[in-house]
């Protein structure tokens, strides 16, 4: 079995926003992992760009759309990433009172392995053979907003 991801962090500003479409959450700050993933409530799904979250965040979603956006408003500038279909989950940390938060593509969610090994369907775990590889694109683009 295998899972694979990038970890970029990147600056927090008080207007930073985040948009993204991922439609459950595996996994909340520190909460034991239910096991199922469950509907994100309104306040943590970013479908609409919001601000990262002040009070701080340690999430897992799920069922992501492998694509992302960071928006800095007083900068014009915009990053976007983009996963291919292998990268099903999305990480969103950003630890309260610092200037940085992460938003990490992956093809699992936390304590994949153990889930799977239970049965639970859905946690991004995939297995290789002997001699198999696999391969994940991830693109992160900068631009002006203008």
């Amino acid at each position: 079995p295998y899972g694979m991801g990038i970890h970029p962090f990147f600056e927090k500003d008080d207007d930073t926003e985040i948009c993204f479409e991922a439609s459950k959450i595996w996994f909340r700050g520190d909460d034991p992992i239910l096991g199922h993933p469950y509907t994100a409530p309104s306040n943590l799904d970013f479908k609409i760009s919001k601000p990262v979250p002040a009070n701080g965040a340690n999430l897992s979603y799920g069922s992501w759309n492998s694509r992302a956006a960071i928006i800095y408003p007083h900068k014009n500038i915009r990053i976007d990433i983009q996963a291919d279909n292998s990268f099903r989950h999305l990480i969103l940390y950003a630890p309260k009172g610092k200037d940085f938060f992460c938003l990490e593509p992956v093809t699992n969610t936390p304590d994949a392995f153990n889930l799977a090994s239970q049965g639970i369907v859905g946690t991004g775990i995939q297995s290789l053979g002997p001699k198999q590889t696999v391969f994940g694109k991830i693109e992160l683009i900068m631009k002006g907003l203008k």
